[in-house]
């Protein structure tokens, strides 16, 4: 009897074993990736009515206190700021929030994360954008090699970063004179600045590109004199812009943010007469890295200039808030 129990015991055993072997082992859970968010704004006003134009339509430094409440809450680890006043003032001081290291020149400012984020280098201002180069600091920190010197320790910390571990920062606030109707003057700016990225792509780099470009893909399209078979500065901008993004150019490159409008005015209508409202998509981020999300913070729950003291805001930008993947 004894026998018989263990021998229906053992076989139960095997027969569990063979049913568990022939099961298929769960899938490991997919590894997330991480993310690091990016936001762009152009913080000023060209209202007249709203912006003293003595100060060139930037923002007035009275309201720059809502602005950096509401960075607080949203907390962007790379933030592009265009038109910030700075003559004579410190404006990125009450502007930016403590856990940010920024760097200016003239009426453009970033800041990055320095929990995610280390600048490396010093700046370059060139014509139409600031560049900075960045390290995300989470990839792999960098390590302090310490000795005893005497009665003391030494600690020294030496690394040459990888290419693929450095991210170019471009800040973008191209020039619309009035005289610029024909886009002369954006056109070598968007076109050179779209030049660069693409160079640093090809050799390696991380890229972020972003800010108000003054040009919207959508609807400044090339201009009638192709009709004529005169090739203008508007055409070759659109070219330029669109040969950026092609299958062709074999880049990583892509315009992140869509084509919601982003801007927006009121113009008096003919002979005074009613208003004409105007909405373009003019303020872009532009990366090799892949899009997670993205979304135009216009709504008064997350607009940027919205609060009790400023209930009608005072930015004519809507600002644009990413997240990437790494």
């Amino acid at each position: 009897m004894k026998k018989t129990i263990v021998m229906a015991m053992l076989c139960a055993a095997i027969a569990a074993s063979q049913i568990e072997a022939a099961a298929p082992k769960a899938a490991k859970p997919a590894k997330k990736a991480n993310t690091f968010t990016v936001l762009t704004a152009n913080i000023g006003n060209m209202s007249v009515t709203r912006a003293n134009y003595n100060r060139k339509f930037k923002a007035p430094f009275y309201n720059l206190g809502v602005l950096k409440d509401s960075l607080s809450k949203i907390g962007p680890d790379v933030i592009f700021i265009q038109e910030i006043d700075r003559e004579g003032l410190e404006s990125e001081k009450i502007l930016f929030p403590g856990k940010y290291d920024v760097r200016c020149e003239g009426e453009l400012c970033m800041g990055v994360n320095m929990e995610k984020f280390e600048y490396i280098d010093t700046c370059e201002k060139g014509n139409g954008f600031l560049l900075c180069s960045a390290r995300i600091v989470t990839v792999k920190p960098i390590k302090e090699e310490c000795k005893k010197v005497k009665n003391d320790y030494v600690c020294v910390s030496q690394r040459t970063l990888l290419k693929q571990e450095i991210v170019k920062l471009v800040n973008v606030h191209t020039s619309s004179p009035l005289n610029d109707k024909d886009f002369a003057i954006r056109r070598t700016q968007i076109c050179d600045s779209l030049a660069l990225i693409a160079e640093y792509d090809r050799q390696g780099y991380g890229v972020i590109m972003s800010g108000d470009f003054n040009f919207d893909p959508a609807q400044d399209r090339s201009s009638s004199l192709l009709k004529k078979g005169i090739v203008d500065d508007m055409a070759k901008l659109n070219d330029c812009w669109a040969s950026a993004f092609s299958e062709q150019k074999k880049s990583d490159l892509n315009m992140i943010n869509s084509d919601e409008p982003t801007w927006e005015i009121k113009e008096p209508g003919v002979l005074g007469i009613g208003k004409k409202t105007l909405r373009k998509c003019l303020d872009h981020i532009i990366s090799n890295f892949s899009r997670d999300k993205c979304s135009i913070l216009k709504e008064n729950k997350n607009r940027l200039d919205i609060s009790a003291k400023t209930p009608n805001g005072f930015m004519d930008h809507s600002a644009v808030l990413c997240s990437l993947k790494y």
